[in-house]
């Protein structure tokens, strides 16, 4: 009976895992860095100080746009020098750093500009 509730008990403790999170970078709509989900090895385990996936987009005028996808933690965008051509985002879910979910702002604020106009006849 012993074994059998040693058992039932190491059945309930859940195992820790890491984060996972979209690891590359590029600069140009068709790098494969710009669709990680469909490149398996872009998908890493983060370590286990590493809690939060990171997104980046640098702009310069003289080059084209470049992004990065990594591990990092949730300070990572703070502790970053505030220009005016970096835009990083932080999330604490697994593989958030993808461009078609970090992006849902731009289509909600479009929505909402849409339907105040309406609503005040601009």
């Amino acid at each position: 009976m012993f074994v059998y509730s040693c058992v039932a008990l190491l059945a309930l403790v859940q195992l820790g895992s890491s984060l996972r999170c979209y690891d590359c970078s590029g600069n140009s709509t068709t790098d494969p860095c710009a669709t990680p989900s469909k490149h398996k090895q872009f998908n890493v385990e983060c370590a286990p100080e590493k809690t939060a996936c990171i997104f980046e987009n640098i702009t310069i005028s003289t080059e084209p746009p470049k992004f990065i996808r990594s591990c990092g933690t949730a300070k990572s965008c703070v502790d970053m020098p505030k220009e005016s051509n970096v835009t990083c985002i932080t999330c604490q879910t697994d593989l958030c750093n993808s461009a078609s979910i970090l992006f849902p702002s731009l289509v909600s604020g479009s929505i909402l500009i849409f339907v105040v106009k309406s609503l005040f006849n601009f």
